[in-house]
């Protein structure tokens, strides 16, 4: 995806999270990582464009009804889930250990990773245990922003130089 995805909060409003990037650039992404120096050729307009737009999404927290609402589709899919309006303080405290997190995590796909990952994943996550299965991914998002930054910033300088020696 090049663009800001939306997620739909518990109020329908939406919600900008960062996108995950296309093939080409996650492909770039890895080489940087892996301390492949990057030439100019490497910075195609395309990659460069994508990667301003991914550090323009941002990279910060979710809205805590984003967070609501990935925990109320977890609770209809698991046993033991409490009832949202009996037991705020089970939410609040997974908002409290997760607030860090980047608004990328809450996302289908982890849910669905918390639910297949067989005994453990059939009940209700402690907030501990939700933050230790997020954090991989919060980790993947933020290598991807940071990236993506070094990218932009690498163009730039770029940018700067040739107009320079014009």
């Amino acid at each position: 995806m090049s663009t800001a995805v939306k997620i739909q909060n518990a109020n329908s409003a939406p919600v900008a999270a960062m996108a995950a990037p296309s093939a080409s650039l996650d492909a770039m992404l890895w080489a940087m990582r892996s301390g492949i120096p990057t030439i100019a050729r490497d910075l195609t307009s395309e990659r460069v464009q994508e990667a301003r737009a991914i550090v323009a999404a941002g990279c910060g927290p979710a809205d805590p009804r984003v967070v609501l609402s990935w925990l109320t589709n977890l609770a209809a899919m698991i046993v033991n889930a409490p009832v949202f309006e009996n037991a705020p303080e089970k939410v609040s405290a997974i908002l409290e250990v997760c607030e860090d997190l980047p608004a990328g995590v809450w996302t289908r796909e982890t849910r669905l990773a918390w639910v297949r990952q067989g005994e453990r994943g059939k009940f209700w996550p402690a907030p501990a245990e939700l933050y230790a299965h997020l954090r991989p991914y919060a980790d993947r998002i933020t290598r991807q922003f940071e990236g993506c930054q070094r990218i932009v910033r690498t163009a730039e300088q770029q940018t700067r130089t040739k107009s320079r020696q014009v």
